[in-house]
């Protein structure tokens, strides 16, 4: 196995969308294009589905590395935290 990634349904303000909770790759694997692979395969597959509006994720401040990655997907700081981790959000 290389990695994996989970998510679960979110509503926010009655809109509703799903939450990318986990997103990890074996760190022999790192580095090799898996994780945005992975991101543009789930996102694809939850932006089909009826009424999803936003795709939340969240980042440690100081992983930049994925950070970045999820920005260059779409997603934006939105300014709250979860925990001690920076939520970002798209809208489909």
């Amino acid at each position: 196995m290389v990695g994996f990634l989970m998510y679960e349904p979110q509503t926010i303000e009655n809109q509703p969308g799903y939450f990318i909770s986990r997103l990890m790759i074996d760190y022999r694997y790192q580095h090799n294009g898996y994780g945005r692979a992975g991101m543009k395969a789930i996102l694809a597959e939850l932006q089909a589905r009826p009424n999803c509006y936003h795709i939340s994720t969240s980042v440690h401040p100081e992983n930049t590395v994925a950070r970045q990655l999820y920005e260059r997907l779409g997603f934006m700081a939105t300014g709250e935290r979860d925990e001690d981790k920076i939520v970002l959000r798209r809208f489909v």
